[in-house]
This record gives C-alpha cells, structure tokens and sequence, in this order.
C-alpha cells in the first residue's frame, strides 16, 4: 500500500469549531477558534503501515517518533478523515497509521458518507445510490427492480422534503466506497465527453446556417445542466442494471448479436423503470444511449483500421 506520505507533502485540514461543537479546544496548551493542522510526514521507515487484524494490539509508545496529530482526539480524527478529498485518499490515510485506522473503524459509517455525499453531490445521490444498490444485486429479479425503482423515487420525495438531505446506505466497506466512487468518476467522464461534443455540434451549426462571418461561441455548460447531464448516465447505467438479463455469449456480431441484445431484456422490468420517467427524461436517457453507442463504433473502428 501507499503511504501518506508518497501522497501528500503537506495536507491543510480546516475544521470550524462549530462543527466539532468545542467552544474552546486546547492542544498541548494551545487554543484553538478556527483549527488549521498542517499534516507533515517525512519519509521513514516506521511510516509503513498496514492495518492490524482486530485481535492485534498495538502500544502507541513504542513508537519511535509520533506526529502531534496523532494525539488529537478521536472525533478530529474522524473529521479530518471526513474532510478528505476522495476515496483514495481515505484509503491511504487509513494505511498510514494505528490511529486513523482506529478512527476510521470507530467512525466508518459518517466518514464515508460524508466524503461520497460531497464527492457526488446531493443533486446525484439518488442516481448515484439506485445504481449502486442495483450493482449489488446484478443480475436483478423483477422483485429487484421494483425495490431499487421504488426505493429510487422516495428518496426524491425525501430530498425534496427534507431540503437536499440524503444519506450514503451505510455501512460501506471501502472496497464498496471504491466502487461508489470508480462509477461516479465514469459518469463524469462521459457526461463530460458528452457535453463538449453537443456544444461542438452547436458550433458547427451555428456557423453553418449564419449569414455573417463572425464567430459565434457557446456559453459554457452550467452547473443545473452538468447535473442533468451526469444524471441520464446515471439513469441509463441504472436502466442496464435492471432491465437487462445476464448473457454470457459475447462472440455474436450483425442480427445474431441484435436478436440476443433484444432476447436479454426483461420487458416487465423495462416497463416498470420507464413508467418512473416523465417524456423528456426518457427522451435524455435515449440521448445518452445514442452517445455512447456511437462512442462504441469510432472505438471499434480504430481499433480494426490500426
């Protein structure tokens, strides 16, 4: 595993004292109204870490050398762990040391969340989680389908009501979190793709069909329609999950490989995820569809012509 110290220099860890609810926090005799730790690990050998199988106790002052940050209170450590850009991140910093290991194991539940609820946002939590939870059941029943769809459309009513606040299904594992994460980082990638090719298309249109020579430039992509964007991946994903069958035979090609693509689809299943949409959701799901099959091609075709 990598240390935290191959990955970080010097990591800045801001902590509001309101979070943590101290109205007055002393450290080694020092006060603290707004917390800023600065995170610095030399390389040495007694950073290597890997942790402990739960029946291992270790002793903190055996120990050659111990950062001050080791010292903090658990519940900054889980809030330092909390505050972590990513997943990566988390792991490294889990591997790093006894003491956050503990944390983490202490406080799993909040850390994660908090880290994939500000990594995907609470706009995409639905989607996000609904892809996950059918990712766990893959291939899915019609049983399956109806669970994740209904479960799906409460937590938009729940975001809804409750102003954006969802949670995380926890506990995760990391390796869980991972994968929350690795679908998360694809979604982006496409619907990124995605978006540069539309607004390339409306350029080009644009130019095209005017009668003047100036150049007209589209307006950046806001962030309500990079959302909407990264949401119709997310739905089309959570359509494959649910409405597809498992199929093992990838070697058909031409109408062989059509009528399989059509065989594996489950229609009870189809039927209950589209009646979930309005019209112009369905319509962004087929967009998305439409784009990523033409990614396929241009990737099949170079790859034969190379």
């Amino acid at each position: 595993r990598r240390q935290l110290s191959e990955l970080f220099t010097c990591v800045q860890v801001n902590v509001r004292c309101s979070i943590v609810q101290y109205d007055m926090l002393t450290i080694n005799g020092c006060s603290f109204l707004d917390i800023s730790i600065s995170i610095q690990l030399a390389h040495s050998d007694h950073c290597h870490y890997i942790p402990p199988h739960p029946s291992n106790k270790y002793n903190m002052k055996m120990q050659p050398t111990s950062s001050s940050i080791i010292i903090l209170p658990i519940e900054l450590l889980q809030l330092i762990l909390s505050y972590l850009p990513d997943i990566t991140s988390l792991q490294a910093a889990v591997s790093s040391h006894p003491a956050f290991y503990d944390a983490f194991r202490m406080g799993r539940s909040m850390v994660v969340t908090e880290i994939l609820t500000r990594l995907v946002t609470v706009e995409l939590l639905p989607e996000a989680v609904a892809v996950f939870e059918a990712w766990c059941r893959w291939p899915c029943t019609r049983e399956d389908c109806r669970e994740v769809m209904d479960r799906f459309v409460e937590m938009h009513k729940n975001k809804e009501k409750s102003r954006g606040f969802l949670v995380v299904p926890a506990p995760l594992s990391l390796y869980e979190a991972s994968a929350f994460q690795r679908v998360h980082q694809d979604v982006s990638f496409f619907a990124e793709r995605f978006a540069l090719s539309a607004l390339d298309a409306l350029q080009q249109l644009s130019t095209s069909s005017s009668t003047t020579t100036a150049v007209w430039q589209p307006a950046p992509v806001s962030p309500l329609e990079w959302r909407r964007i990264q949401r119709a991946f997310y739905r089309f994903h959570l359509y494959c999950l649910l409405c597809r069958q498992l199929d093992l035979d990838y070697q058909r090609e031409g109408p062989a490989a059509s009528a399989a693509a059509e065989r594996s689809l489950l229609p009870c299943q189809v039927e209950y995820f589209v009646q979930r949409f309005s019209p112009c959701e369905r319509e962004q799901i087929a967009c998305v569809c439409d784009f990523l099959f033409e990614v396929l091609e241009e990737r099949t075709y170079c790859t034969y012509s190379t």
